[in-house]
């Protein structure tokens, strides 16, 4: 007996770090703060879906990090706002989440300072906040 294996409905097309802002001191590090901002558009004619997320990084004395980020995903079909699903908007952060988590390491450790790693995250509750600010074209 075989198993049919369902294809995804969308795909992961590309990643963009747009902007970055980093402010470090040579202080002893605090326990670190994580903000996640994010945001989508998706373009029916295209059938594409742009994630926008902002990470902000930071501790109350000596570092911060301001990441904006752009992925693009496309999907197999037109899709409605409604047909989107649970499924997808979770997803899609934590599909990009690990290329923020290796950019900050890796622009960190180049600082001369103690190089910063972001633990791995559940980002579940990024879904309601990503369906929450998505627009649709």
């Amino acid at each position: 007996m075989t198993k049919e294996t369902k294809l995804s409905a969308f795909s992961f097309e590309g990643f963009l770090i747009s902007e970055t802002h980093i402010t470090r001191k040579e202080e002893k590090q605090g326990k670190f703060k994580i903000d996640l901002a994010p945001s989508g558009k998706y373009t029916k004619k295209l059938k594409q879906f742009q994630l926008n997320l902002e990470v902000r990084v930071y501790d109350e004395k000596s570092f911060e990090a301001i990441i904006k980020t752009q992925s693009l995903f496309e999907f197999k079909e037109n899709v409605n706002e409604s047909e989107i699903g649970t499924y997808f908007y979770v997803n899609s952060s934590a599909i990009i989440f690990p290329y923020i988590r290796a950019y900050i390491s890796a622009l960190t450790a180049l600082s001369g300072l103690k190089t910063i790693t972001i633990p791995t995250m559940n980002l579940t509750g990024l879904g309601e906040k990503l369906r929450n600010n998505t627009t649709f074209d």
